[in-house]
């Protein structure tokens, strides 16, 4: 019998909203501008380009979001962690991001000066795999290690809180 795919971390509703409506946007103001009347002839092409590709945006986040449900990180199998890869990654060939191994080293990236409502963001790493800039969503990532290990319990792998790295040391002076 296969093992089902465990879910570690979905990315919330109101992130998926979010993004749908800027892609919206971007659709809404290019047709706006090509339906404008007396608008310029140079200005009605940037209209028709920027609604073509608010149109290819909102098509491939709706069609990410049902290929992967939400998924940012899930358990394929025992000892794996992956991030699911994009319809986008998944046309230029590129693999999906996957970690292997008994333990997962989780480590929180350095917050920027203005927060975006991903944040935290975590790296994992094991062996020569490594998941970068996984947002959290307000998660802390103790909270985040936790709650995978107790969905990972009976399979593994064990996640644990690494501190990361210092930064390059400031010049005196």
């Amino acid at each position: 019998m296969a093992d089902a795919t465990v879910v570690l971390l979905r990315e919330p509703w109101p992130a998926v909203a979010r993004r749908l409506a800027v892609r919206t946007s971007i659709l809404a103001a290019g047709v706006l501008l090509v339906a404008l009347p007396g608008v310029w002839p140079a200005l009605r092409v940037l209209g028709v380009v920027l609604a073509l590709v608010g149109l290819l945006f909102l098509g491939l986040t709706a069609a990410n979001v049902a290929r992967n449900r939400r998924v940012l990180l899930a358990s394929p199998a025992p000892g794996v962690i992956e991030r699911p890869a994009s319809v986008q990654e998944g046309w230029l060939g590129r693999a999906a991001e996957r970690v292997e191994g008994p333990e997962v080293e989780v480590t929180t990236a350095i917050l920027s000066v203005v927060s975006p409502g991903s944040d935290p963001r975590v790296t994992l790493v094991a062996g020569d795999g490594r998941i970068s800039e996984v947002p959290l969503w307000g998660m802390a990532a103790g909270d985040f290690v936790a709650q995978a290990n107790a969905s990972l319990a009976a399979r593994g792998p064990r996640l644990t809180v690494v501190e990361p790295p210092p930064g390059p040391a400031e010049p005196e002076g």
